[in-house]
């Protein structure tokens, strides 16, 4: 059970005194090591949820980690920015350095239709850097809290919104770090940015407390901040398995640090939830139990209006034949993923159609994948890439894909001069915009998730939403998304040959994939919503749940 706080401390003279939501409204404060412009499941988790908090009315702080060089505090947009109507509306700046615009390295949720573009995502609204305050200006209407002072990086004047304009703002904090492993184990940098920001985070209204995963430094932190306002924090558990980094030797250590990390977390006071079943069943490894399910979700009908906007074909763009079966890998390329496996599995498939396995991500095996010896290209094909390394060079970086070689690197496989007919063709696409994976999974005939840790993974809902099949291990989501064969196709394990048998049988039953994918469609829209999820949480805060 998640308690709402009672009493808040006074900074002024170290009473209590009664919390007042800034403005009327509740405030909540979400935890979350990795944020955007960082890609993953937490990340987009994070963000939409505190977006849907946001449309329902709340005060929505998010506190991360500051992994790729962003502003201290910012106000962020779910969307366009329709609200920045003329030049005055624009933030001045008037610190060291500039704010960056939010959301341009990552696709924005857009409200309908008619706001998407596939070329240039548009910036959002935003606060500017400033010189410290004096105290005389007047705190923004739409916080009403005092953004942070003390240095020109962190403090902030606020921007004054376009009139009418009414779409709610999440404000963001990102904390000095140092980014360990490769940016993925983000640990605080406590200089004087990093004091002048947490003090601000202290003096506000903060009604409730989220924390995503068990084991950053910065839940942690997290739950002490809510220790100090009297907050039963709630934690949200987002993975079905260890931590891996590929090396045994080093996953047995990680094991330790994570049980140490976790039993110090589970020290506090809190009511601990999962992002599925499975993820509150990972919970029990540790000896926590879950009070209840906070869903991972999508909007469906968005997502799918991000495919049929988008003007990429990658069909054409690749030279696949018409009656090319197109298998889709979307993800982080690091061993729990379990691209390697799949890889393999595609390269040995017993199947005279034509078969494409397009792989959309970046990570620690993109290389090694790369290096894989080269499958030769057909004549016509190596016209078609000619053809696409053009059109992306002329929309520049932010639609073009972010691959090894011009567009992309192909590997394995044994073609025939004719093209691709008679081979298995695996071409690594590079990181992909949103609108480009929506695109994507809208094209291919099945989504290919063989993963290790899952706690429930985006991709699946998003290929639900375009209408495209999934086969998946059992892993977080699973249960939920795919709860029988007619949703879905779930393989127990991610071994290469276990994989392979499953495709071929999914090639085998091309009509029964199509109706596996509109079921899974129907099911997205009607059990997995950003509002259903936020609703969820705060019913929980309230004592509903």
């Amino acid at each position: 059970m998640v308690l709402p706080v009672k009493q808040i401390p006074n900074e002024s003279n170290g009473n209590t005194r009664e919390s007042q939501p800034s403005a009327g409204r509740p405030c909540v404060c979400l935890f979350s090591a990795l944020y955007a412009p960082s890609t993953g499941g937490v990340e987009g988790y994070t963000r939409h949820l505190a977006h849907a908090l946001a449309r329902m009315g709340w005060r929505v702080i998010v506190v991360a980690m500051n992994t790729h060089g962003r502003e201290g505090y910012v106000h962020e947009a779910d969307g366009d920015s329709r609200e920045q109507t003329d030049d005055a509306q624009q933030p001045q700046v008037s610190g060291a350095k500039g704010l960056q615009q939010e959301g341009n390295r990552e696709p924005q949720v857009k409200n309908s239709p008619e706001d998407i573009a596939c070329d240039t995502p548009r910036p959002i609204a935003h606060d500017s850097i400033a010189e410290p305050r004096t105290g005389a200006e007047h705190v923004s209407d739409r916080t009403g809290a005092e953004p942070p002072t003390g240095t020109q990086h962190v403090s902030v004047r606020p921007t004054p919104r376009a009139a009418g304009a009414a779409q709610p703002l999440v404000e963001v904090v990102r904390l000095p770090c140092k980014p360990l492993l490769g940016g993925r184990y983000p640990v605080p940098r406590k200089n004087a940015e990093f004091r002048t920001l947490w003090r601000w985070l202290e003096s506000q209204r903060i009604n409730y407390v989220v924390v995503n995963t068990r084991f950053y430094l910065l839940s942690q932190m997290g739950m002490e901040l809510a220790q100090s306002k009297g907050i039963q924090p709630v934690v949200i558990e987002h993975g079905s398995a260890h931590l891996t980094m590929g090396s045994p030797l080093l996953d047995g250590a990680v094991q330790v640090v994570e049980h140490s990390l976790t039993r110090k977390v589970a020290s506090y006071p809190a009511s601990f939830y999962g992002v599925s079943q499975r993820a509150c069943a990972w919970l029990r490894h540790f000896g926590i139990t879950a009070s209840g399910v906070l869903p991972n979700a999508i909007d469906a009908d968005e997502f799918a209006t991000l495919a049929r906007t988008c003007p990429r074909n990658f069909r054409q763009e690749l030279g696949l034949p018409d009656d090319a079966v197109v298998f889709a890998f979307i993800g982080r390329l690091v061993p729990e993923k379990g691209i390697m496996p799949l890889v393999e599995a595609v390269q040995h498939l017993k199947t005279d159609r034509p078969v494409a396995l397009l792989v959309a991500g970046d990570g620690p095996l993109a290389q090694q994948l790369a290096q894989r010896p080269p499958t030769p290209l057909a004549p016509s094909r190596q016209g078609a890439l000619q053809e696409n390394a053009q059109w992306a060079q002329q929309k520049g970086s932010q639609d073009g894909p972010k691959a090894h070689g011009s567009i992309g690197a192909e590997l394995g496989g044994t073609p025939s001069p004719e093209g691709p007919s008679d081979a298995s063709r695996i071409v690594l696409l590079g990181a992909l915009e949103r609108r480009q994976v929506a695109a994507l999974l809208a094209q291919a005939d099945l989504l290919c998730l063989p993963s290790r840790s899952e706690g429930f993974a985006t991709v699946l809902l998003e290929a639900a939403a375009v209408g495209t099949p999934a086969l998946a291990t059992p892993v977080g989501g699973t249960d939920e998304l795919i709860p029988s064969p007619e949703f879905g196709i779930v393989i127990p394990d991610n071994r290469p040959e276990t994989i392979a048998k499953a495709l071929e049988k999914a090639l085998s039953q091309p009509e029964a994939l199509v109706a596996v994918g509109r079921n899974a469609a129907k099911r997205v829209r009607e059990h997995f919503s950003w509002r259903a999820t936020a609703s969820v949480l705060a019913g929980a805060g309230q004592g509903d749940a």
